[in-house]
């Protein structure tokens, strides 16, 4: 009977330390485990952040992702934390291979490159330092709001708002490509305690009416500086790498049936180059014509290189028609944010995952690098 006793106290007794120090262990195991991965993180942040990669130019130079040795999204020559505009390009625009005939540098082929894949997985979000959104209030006059990341409204910012607008000199003109002209009105305001600004822009070509028009707002907090826009009824048709401007048609903006027989973009040659300080006209070319042929139909794009085209360019806008409606197209070289990997993921809690936030530079502008990272399969 004794036995049962001292076996029945020695239960009890295991039980009991097992209950009082298992946690303890668990949570040191996990602590363990997540160091791990936060380690692993940190790595693969400094390369894509303090590297250009091989080859350091491969967002120009590489056509497919094979051809990528090593990885990194630091601009060649740049101070840390410089980011090179076209390797976002290559990371991000989804249709990059209808608009140039490059290869899009999708997560998985991220992944592969890094040595990573099967193991972990990512996802990265930039997104601007200051929140700035615009809303039009009437014709001539847009407010503007500027916050922090997290909504805290911010005073005394400069802003600067440009509103481009398309004109074409004799609408009854059945060939009326080389009369395309473009205007800038531009006006300057101080955001107040609630992190609003009043922007009154007002069309410079007197009682001619606009074919369309854009407007585009730099936001400047002692040094701290975003660019915005807004583009009601404006498309996107094309991307900047280096000096080359790609045009091409992705999505259906004109041809709403998705069928052949929908005709075609006339591509006006005269463009426009916005920066902080001016909007450059610029001729392309001669008039092309891009096709509009259904989804997964071979679509033509065209490349024009864009001499002089100066380094703190924020986009190039273009005027395009189809079946007698004009719109104002453009093509990115700063974005307002962008989302790489699974956008489910970055922006809620991942089990044992983590989470890396820099500050980074794009073009001047600052934003959030946000990197998060988890296992995909479970270790040990």
């Amino acid at each position: 009977m004794e036995y049962v006793v001292a076996a029945l106290l020695l239960s009890i007794t295991l039980l009991a330390a097992t209950t009082h120090f298992m946690p303890g262990l668990l949570r040191q195991v996990m602590y363990t485990y997540e160091g791990q991965l936060q380690v692993e993180a940190q790595k693969i942040v400094d390369q894509l952040l303090l590297s250009p990669g091989d080859p350091p130019d491969w967002g120009l130079s590489a056509t497919y992702p094979d051809d990528v040795k090593a990885l990194g999204l630091a601009l060649a020559g740049g101070k840390p934390y410089e980011l090179d505009p076209n390797k976002l390009v290559r990371i991000y625009e989804c249709g990059l291979e209808d608009l140039s005939g490059l290869t899009l540098v999708s997560s998985r082929d991220m992944e592969e490159i890094l040595g990573i894949h099967g193991r972990y997985a990512f996802s990265i979000r930039l997104t601007p330092v200051l929140n700035v959104s615009i809303t039009k209030l009437s014709d001539q006059s847009y407010e503007v709001r500027v916050a922090t990341s997290d909504g805290v409204p911010v005073p005394n910012a400069k802003v600067t708002g440009i509103l481009v607008s398309a004109y074409l000199d004799d609408m009854d003109l059945d060939d009326a490509y080389d009369t395309v002209f473009y205007s800038e009105t531009s006006y300057e305001a101080v955001s107040g305690y609630d992190g609003r600004a009043i922007l009154r822009l007002q069309e410079s070509s007197g009682d001619d009416t606009p074919i369309a028009s854009l407007v585009v707002v730099y936001v400047d907090f002692y040094g701290i500086k975003t660019v915005a826009y807004y583009e009601e009824g404006v498309v996107t048709l094309g991307v900047i790498l280096g000096n080359d401007l790609y045009v091409g048609h992705v999505e259906e903006f004109f041809n709403r049936t998705g069928k052949r027989g929908g005709g075609a973009i006339h591509l006006y040659p005269a463009a426009a180059v916005i920066t902080p300080v001016s909007v450059e006209p610029l001729i392309l070319s001669r008039c092309r014509l891009l096709p509009i042929t259904p989804p997964g139909s071979a679509r033509t794009y065209y490349r024009f290189t864009l001499e002089g085209l100066e380094d703190d360019a924020v986009m190039v806008a273009f005027l395009v028609k189809n079946r007698g409606e004009y719109r104002v197209a453009v093509a990115h070289r700063v974005y307002q944010a962008l989302e790489i990997g699974s956008p489910n993921l970055s922006g809620s809690p991942v089990p044992r995952g983590v989470h890396i936030r820099r500050i980074v530079n794009v073009g001047g502008y600052l934003y959030y690098f946000d990197f998060t990272m988890w296992r995909t399969v479970e270790e040990g």
